[in-house]
């Protein structure tokens, strides 16, 4: 007699009391009463039902192992399976409404998503009576949906292979029927495609007992009429990011109304854009309770048959996308549509030396909250710009708005050695006079001779002259007619600015900070405001002597791109601000235009809000625009504190 646990042994206690005291081992055995006496593969597989079930379900695990030969790799895959659908396989596990797996390509999210569904639907065809577990009318169906980016995708990748998966689901040995049958069939399904009068049609399949699978596209995603239990959101990160939203938040919907908390999304995908709709999604499941989430992963830690050399080549012909595409990382940005060619620039141009003079070095302040360190003061010898971006939302109110305040200074322009690979790659023989910084430097040094600059090569003009000594060429005839200087801007105060509490930001609460701005000594020499709504605080600054004017920057190419060619040549000087970071690492320029992405998923990580936003940067750009149109001040403007100051 095999060993039995004490869990057995009252179970047989109960049983034999229910017999009138006779013990019948082979009824109890197929009842699938006993977990410890059959073999391990077979002691449930196919055991005949109780009230709940038709046939005692196994786990997924216990599935993919024994109905479908084909076990699941360990580690991440089976996780994510076992998170949604339980340990126990004879309860619907309710803990996890929605998964969210960021996986590389190649990881093999095909293959889970068809086994999900493969699952789902044999656990429903178990239920003695599917729709009165999930709480339906008796011939309510139940109905799984699979979206895919377009109709040859949902139709030749996911519908294709689900359909031989079905054909490929067996009655393993020890099953009540036959081994090696094709289970589906045991209970009345007809395998045959659609064409052929059987269940497996072109776009749906017919289940047993009312439940069905659809295979849907983002561009014709009707749900309307279907009782959704089970949604497939297949690579969601390839989609509209508002087609993606609208079809994820319907489903949601539509399961909640019906089914309440019993419904299952699964949302697999690698990374497109930081700010694609898995990235967004992905954020923000890993703070709710009922999303599970896994990843990122790169493919070979989730495909046991691939591993990282296998993709070296891919690494280095592109090795951002590389990080994308199989690892889930990286920016995420397509190479044509980033406005920064070189975004590493951006950091590493902060002046590390410099401190924030707002105290608790706040990038984001709650108005009208804000104090800045004692030694945050103007310099009498400096006149200073200040720029205001004023957000609005859809409703009008002003949810935020950022501020800039900065100067200008004489600075030696220099171009290092250790630079000439990248402003090799920066400017070219053929364009070199058109860009942005160069015509600053025209407009502001009007002595200079501009065919010094179109002479400027970066071929050897000698035989075996080296890089530095094209790059010494370079820098003395860039700076000819300079007199060896420059103008730098220094930006000492930017922040972006937000209500009390999140809510609306009052308009009064910036005038006082730009009042409080002059008391610390700032000699305000121009105030400019992108929005008309600012129009009164103008008119109330050009009252008290100073410049103000409005002045947009939203859709001005040339401002945007002198701002980025100050940050590649050095010669803006600002500290660390995380505002100002991401929005400039997020920078796309699609159709001749700057601007931020619709949804940045940094940013719902960052600052726990989804939409993009440019505000700190166009305030940055629109005080820069002014420091070149103010004379130049005393250098380092007095308010240059570095990390060794105290407070």
């Amino acid at each position: 007699m095999p060993h039995l646990t004490r869990q057995d042994k009252r179970a047989i206690e109960e049983a034999t009391a229910k017999q009138g005291g006779k013990f019948d081992l082979s009824r109890f055995l197929w009842e699938g009463m006993i977990s410890s006496v059959a073999p391990p593969r077979v002691q449930t597989l196919g055991i005949k039902g109780n009230e709940l079930f038709d046939e005692i379900p196994v786990t997924f695990r216990e599935f993919m192992n024994s109905f479908f030969s084909e076990p699941v790799f360990s580690g991440p895959q089976e996780e994510f399976a076992t998170a949604m659908y339980g340990k126990d396989a004879q309860t619907w596990d309710t803990t996890y409404e929605e998964g969210i797996a960021l996986w590389g390509m190649g990881s093999g999210k095909d293959w889970l998503i068809r086994k999900l569904v493969l699952y789902g639907a044999y656990w429903m065809m178990c239920l003695r009576d599917p729709q009165k577990f999930f709480n339906q009318g008796k011939d309510e169906t139940l109905d799984i949906i699979n979206t895919s980016l377009n109709a040859e995708l949902a139709k030749n990748v996911f519908f294709t292979g689900l359909k031989k998966d079905i054909k490929r689901v067996v009655c393993p040995q020890g099953h009540s029927k036959a081994a090696g049958q094709r289970w589906f069939e045991t209970w009345g399904m007809d395998l045959r495609e659609g064409s052929e009068g059987g269940d497996l049609k072109e776009n749906e399949i017919l289940f047993p007992k009312h439940i069905r699978a659809f295979s849907l596209h983002s561009k014709n995603y009707s749900f309307e009429g279907k009782n959704v239990i089970i949604a497939v959101f297949d690579e969601i990160a390839a989609f509209n990011l508002k087609d993606a939203a609208d079809i994820h938040e319907g489903v949601s919907e539509n399961m909640t109304s019906r089914f309440g908390d019993m419904g299952k999304r699964f949302l697999l995908s690698y990374k497109r854009h930081d700010f694609d709709y898995m990235m967004i999604r992905h954020n923000e499941g890993q703070k709710e309770p009922r999303t599970f989430t896994s990843g990122p992963n790169a493919t070979w830690e989730i495909n046991k048959l691939r591993k990282k050399e296998h993709f070296a080549a891919k690494f280095r012909k592109n090795p951002n996308r590389a990080r994308r595409v199989y690892m889930c990382l990286g920016s995420g940005v397509d190479e044509e549509e980033r406005f920064f060619g070189y975004p590493e620039k951006i950091s590493t141009t902060i002046n590390k030396d410099r401190r924030n003079p707002v105290v608790g070095n706040q990038s984001v302040i709650e108005m009208p909250r804000i104090k800045f360190y004692p030694w945050f003061k103007g310099d009498p010898n400096t006149t200073y710009a200040l720029h205001l971006d004023l957000a609005t939302s859809k409703e009008g109110a002003y949810d935020c708005a950022a501020i800039c305040l900065g100067h200008a200074e004489e600075a030696s322009l220099v171009v290092g050695a250790r630079e000439q690979d990248f402003f090799k790659q920066v400017f070219t023989d053929e364009n070199i006079e058109d860009t942005p910084y160069v015509r600053n430097l025209l407009q502001a040094h009007p002595r200079l001779d501009p065919s010094s600059i179109r002479k400027i090569s970066f071929r050897a003009e000698k035989p075996r002259e080296t890089g530095t000594d094209i790059m010494d060429r370079v820098q003395e005839r860039y700076t000819r007619g300079l007199d060896s200087y420059s103008r730098k801007i220094i930006i000492d105060f930017y922040a972006q600015l937000i209500g009390q509490g999140g809510g609306e930001l009052q308009l009064q609460y910036v005038e006082e900070l730009v009042e409080k701005i002059r008391r610390l000594g700032f000699k305000l020499g121009i105030v400019t405001a992108d929005q008309w709504q600012s129009k009164q605080m103008l008119q109330n600054l050009s009252r008290a002597g100073i410049r103000a004017e409005r002045r947009s920057t939203k859709n001005d190419y040339e401002a945007n791109s002198t701002v980025k060619s100050l940050i590649y040549t050095g010669m803006i000087d600002y500290y660390y601000n995380s505002v100002f970071l991401r929005e400039a690492e997020e920078l796309v320029e699609i159709g001749g235009k700057v601007d931020h992405p619709e949804k940045s998923a940094r940013r719902q990580k960052e600052e726990g809000k989804a939409l993009g936003s440019s505000d700190v940067w166009e305030a940055v750009v629109g005080c820069s625009q002014s420091c070149f149109e103010l004379p130049i001040g005393t250098s380092l403007g007095g308010v240059l504190a570095t990390t060794r100051d105290e407070d």
